[in-house]
């Protein structure tokens, strides 16, 4: 009898594994198996595969099985003797989040996102010169000229198009938006017509000089990036142009600036009309920990507990560093969307983390959780922030939730 895929009673399932918040994916059944139609996006095809049906996986110590109440102990010991714990990676939802919170605090301990690098380049912007920013809505119902800047975004955001750029029914135009990418874009969708500009990322900081000089009327220097013009009589024309960017994609000296020039752009732009910037983000949790940090400590992540109260330091509370320089002691690394390992290093590692995660060196510890939006319901911010998506259970698994080992972890840590 040939496979029928039967659409189960939950037609409508939202994805954590990206900041685009789709909402619209539908849990099907195999033969009895659960399996997601991911509606084309082969992000959620990889991440949900690998969850679901990843059969039974217990605790380990120094790769050997444990209990679970073994594995606890032996992790409250540890978090207990550190000098200056890490809590890193966080690639988590809301309430893994608030448990890696409530324990760094408990402990004196640091958070870092496995993306501080991308949040903190946008945070100093946020920060020292302020921006104004738009809305996955707004832009998708609004904008009639969309600039990308980049080279990947099409494949961290692989429903880009078809939800942002190119959606169906929006609800103040029927036009469709005038499309320029500029960057060194590597991979494009088949089929969609852009404008195309050509541009290494390190040279978008005197790009976006030359091109706001042209906007003002100011002469551009010699003939210094050509394409410049015709861009910014498209900007100059757009009723609503929405600049993207993705601050993880600007791994450069000076990734900052170049964000802070696009920002300077935007609002020269909104002197005489209207504009916007639209960071791509959420991936990982990304924007989840930074609100729930937000929430929790007045702060984003990147901070530390280790004199009683919050302390924020974007380049002093590096995963990287604190790491490289051997100041934490203890690396506690908690990933429930992401099965990606933590990173290589010689400091004493516990890991809390998606059951299908495997290691080139085995941690002393870890502890498998449930993925949420597969195993568990739970909550995750949307990559604009404006958003709560609640996520389903689809399967049922033998694994424990991250807000309940960090619980325990924390009654034990307490009553030692």
């Amino acid at each position: 009898m040939p496979q029928v895929d039967t659409p189960t009673a939950s037609q409508a399932i939202a994805c954590p594994f990206c900041g685009l918040g789709c909402d619209d994916l539908s849990l099907i059944q195999r033969d009895g198996v659960p399996s997601v139609d991911a509606a084309g996006c082969a992000l959620a095809e990889s991440r949900f595969g690998s969850a679901l049906g990843c059969g039974p996986v217990g605790p380990r110590l120094h790769g050997s099985p444990v209990t679970l109440d073994h594995a606890l102990a032996f992790a409250a010991e540890r978090v207990n003797q550190a000098r200056l714990p890490l809590f890193a990676g966080l690639a988590g939802d809301l309430t893994d989040i608030r448990g890696a919170l409530h324990l760094a605090q408990q402990t004196g301990g640091v958070v870092d996102h496995r993306n501080g690098d991308a949040l903190m380049r946008n945070s100093r912007v946020l920060q020292e010169t302020g921006w104004i920013t738009t809305s996955l809505g707004e832009a998708r119902n609004r904008a009639d000229l969309w600039v990308l800047v980049g080279d990947r975004l099409f494949e961290r955001f692989p429903r880009l198009r078809d939800r942002l750029l190119r959606a169906a029914g929006r609800l103040h135009s029927d036009e469709t938006p005038q499309l320029v990418l500029v960057g060194p874009w590597s991979w494009v969708p088949e089929g969609l017509q852009a404008d195309r500009i050509p541009l290494a990322l390190d040279a978008l900081i005197d790009f976006t000089g030359v091109l706001r000089a042209r906007l003002a009327g100011r002469p551009a220097s010699g003939d210094a990036y050509p394409e410049t013009a015709g861009l910014a009589r498209q900007l100059a024309e757009a009723r609503y142009p929405v600049i993207v960017f993705g601050a993880g994609e600007l791994d450069l000296a000076h990734g900052d600036l170049t964000v802070r020039a696009l920002a300077a752009l935007v609002r020269d732009l909104n002197r005489n009309g209207r504009a916007a910037l639209l960071p791509l983000a959420g991936a990982d949790g990304e924007t989840t920990a930074q609100q729930a940090s937000a929430w929790h400590t007045g702060f984003g992540v990147r901070s530390s507990f280790h004199t009683g109260v919050p302390q924020f330091d974007p380049a002093g509370w590096s995963t990287e560093r604190l790491l490289t320089g051997a100041e934490a002691d203890l690396l506690v690394w908690i990933s429930t969307l992401s099965a990606d390992p933590p990173p290589r290093t010689s400091v004493p590692t516990l890991v809390l983390g998606h059951p299908a995660m495997r290691f080139a060196r085995e941690p002393e510890l870890f502890i498998p959780l449930a993925v949420p939006g597969v195993h568990r319901r739970g909550a995750i911010h949307r990559g604009d922030g404006l958003a709560l998506l609640p996520l389903s259970e689809l399967e049922a698994a033998e694994l424990p939730s991250g807000a309940e080992v960090m619980a325990r972890l924390l009654e034990l840590i307490r009553e030692d």
